[in-house]
């Protein structure tokens, strides 16, 4: 018996060392894992280095860059409604402060490029520490600025404008990034617009008559073709086609681009999406005035023939843009400065007859 007795406290011994063994083999192990996890965690939190982030590879970024006079303040107001209102899923409206007008004061600091004009660092370095912060935690960014136009100016260095964007992002490839450009049609819809926005008061004609560029906003098919060839995908928004189907805007680049979920073409919101700035003031000019206008400003966009072809460019809900570019002839040419004395002679002889 005592034999036994012994040869179990052995067995015993043994057992406790084989555990021990295997128990102190699991705690390096362990240890040595959490070393690693620690180690990555230290480099995905470092602010200096956002690149080094792992992050999913479905994070996005999404530019709605107008232009002017387009529905963007509409879109701005409603992204950031539903943003604070945590509606948009993933997607923050990702400017340092909290109006829908944020972003314009970035792009009107980088379109600081000509002369001894340079961008102020400081606004850059803000607006740049948020997209890092969004980023980092796991969210899609959301930029909406009509001031994103601001490529097309003759005294901006627009290239400069989206290398200077760019480089503010946490991420190496431009394939996370869509830019939205809105066609707004009729054409002469935009035009009239623009007049009520920059006109100063002044009757229609006298604006024109004033203006010694043609307005940079009222290129919209430019301003696509500028972002996508810096290699970003772009996605042109259709005003005429989206009327025909009768969605809007706002619900339009939250569901379509976004691709929040919706009920159909709808934010599956309380809170619908409000339509601002709209202003309704007769111009002084007939109707066989307004329709040659529009009939130059088509035949301007025919400068952007085969552009629909781009394999970086979309459109959605595309109708009055297909059949524009359906009647244009290749090769056409026809420059901002020529359209703009075309439409002038065609108000002054108007005011001779």
């Amino acid at each position: 018996m005592r034999r036994i007795h012994l040869c179990n406290v052995a067995l015993l011994v043994v057992g406790l060392i084989i555990v021990s063994l295997f128990a102190s083999s699991s705690i390096r192990s362990w240890s040595d894992d959490g070393s690693h996890l620690i180690k990555k965690m230290v480099i995905g939190t470092n602010d200096n280095s956002p690149k080094q982030h792992n992050v999913s590879q479905h994070q996005r970024v999404v530019v709605a860059v107008g232009p002017h006079k387009t529905g963007t303040s509409s879109v701005q107001f409603n992204l950031l409604k539903w943003s604070n209102a945590n509606q948009l899923g993933d997607w923050v409206f990702a400017a340092p402060r909290n109006n829908h007008k944020a972003f314009g004061t970035l792009f009107m600091n980088l379109a600081r490029t000509s002369g001894n004009r340079h961008p102020n660092q400081t606004l850059t370095d803000l607006y740049s520490e948020t997209f890092n912060k969004v980023w980092k935690d796991g969210k899609n960014i959301v930029i909406a600025s009509e001031y994103c136009d601001f490529v097309l100016r003759d005294s901006v260095d627009g290239d400069k404008v989206i290398e200077s964007l760019l480089s503010m992002m946490p991420w190496a490839s431009n394939e996370d990034i869509t830019v939205v450009v809105t066609y707004r049609s009729p054409r002469i819809d935009h035009f009239i617009s623009a007049w009520h926005w920059a006109g100063q008061g002044r009757p229609i004609r006298q604006w024109i008559l004033d203006n010694y560029v043609f307005p940079h906003y009222l290129d919209p098919l430019g301003l696509a073709r500028m972002y996508a060839d810096h290699n970003l995908t772009v996605v042109i928004l259709d005003t005429s086609g989206m009327q025909r189907d009768g969605v809007d805007i706002s619900n339009v680049v939250a569901c379509e681009v976004l691709d929040v979920p919706c009920n159909g073409s709808m934010m599956d919101s309380k809170l619908q999406p409000r339509v601002m700035n709209r202003i309704e003031q007769t111009p002084d000019l007939n109707a066989t005035e307004l329709s040659q206008i529009d009939e130059l400003l088509r035949k301007f966009d025919c400068n952007y023939w085969g552009l629909l072809s781009h394999d970086r460019i979309t459109v959605l809900h595309e109708h009055d843009l297909l059949t524009a570019m359906s009647g244009c002839t290749q090769n056409s040419s026809f420059s901002r400065s020529e359209l703009l004395q075309s439409i002038k002679s065609l108000i002054q002889s108007g005011e001779h007859m």
